[in-house]
């Protein structure tokens, strides 16, 4: 189960920098996936991985392609997290009253588990409003955003990050190819997690998993090498 989450990440990648003129091969974009992984765990940040990926991208492209590439990595990050919340979101609602409402739980339980629902919701909700406003024409075309992008250390190379990524605004197609990719991702992950749980006889509901468990996938990314650490407290804490 663990195995296709990095086959659709790699297709991901290989769509997303397609998409942004930099045309790849799906074997060196699952290179690049698995090389990510691996100092994800290896490396003293859960996010580490990211770093030497981009380092890997932007050596395989001309110096011009060099802000897109870096890009690239950010927004694939990006995408990762926003279809962890999109895909509880889209849970929390289909089985909102089944979730709100759960006789099996203690008291306890049924206040962690609406607190996660209700938490994932609004941390999608702002999640998209917040794309909405940094991609928005007004931001982009404001003359006070792009003075303090360029006073800023590597304004120019911020400011070239930022068009690409406004840029995206035009191309709903492919947002929507990537959060598909992601969703589905973030399934095979959630699966993983239940089945390792199921193997422990430890018993997590599926509904009340497929909302908790991908808020847990998002605390890892802020823990030690792997995301040990903040995670296992962030479970302690949301777990029903």
């Amino acid at each position: 189960l663990m195995l296709p989450c990095l086959f659709i990440s790699a297709l991901r990648f290989k769509i997303l920098l397609d998409g942004l003129g930099m045309p790849c091969a799906y074997g060196r974009a699952l290179t690049w996936t698995m090389i990510g992984v691996f100092f994800n765990v290896a490396m003293p940040s859960a996010t580490g991985g990211d770093v030497v990926k981009a380092l890997y991208v932007v050596s395989a492209y001309p110096r011009e392609k060099r802000a897109p590439a870096v890009l690239s990595v950010l927004l694939d990050r990006m995408m990762g997290l926003f279809g962890l919340f999109f895909l509880a979101f889209m849970v929390s609602l289909a089985g909102g009253a089944a979730l709100e409402h759960r006789a099996d739980l203690d008291r306890d339980a049924q206040d962690k588990l609406l607190f996660v629902v209700r938490l994932v919701r609004w941390m999608c909700l702002g999640f998209v409003l917040c794309f909405w406003f940094l991609t928005s024409r007004r931001l982009e075309r404001s003359a006070w955003r792009k003075r303090v992008t360029l006073a800023l250390p590597f304004g120019a190379q911020i400011e070239k990050l930022y068009m690409g990524f406004a840029g995206l605004r035009e191309r709903p197609a492919l947002l929507l190819v990537l959060l598909g990719l992601s969703n589905l991702n973030h399934i095979f992950l959630t699966a993983s997690f239940l089945a390792l749980a199921q193997g422990l006889h430890t018993h997590f509901d599926l509904l009340a998993g497929l909302v908790v468990i991908p808020l847990l996938f998002f605390a890892r990314t802020f823990g030690f090498a792997g995301g040990f650490g903040v995670g296992e407290f962030a479970s302690k804490i949301v777990a029903p």
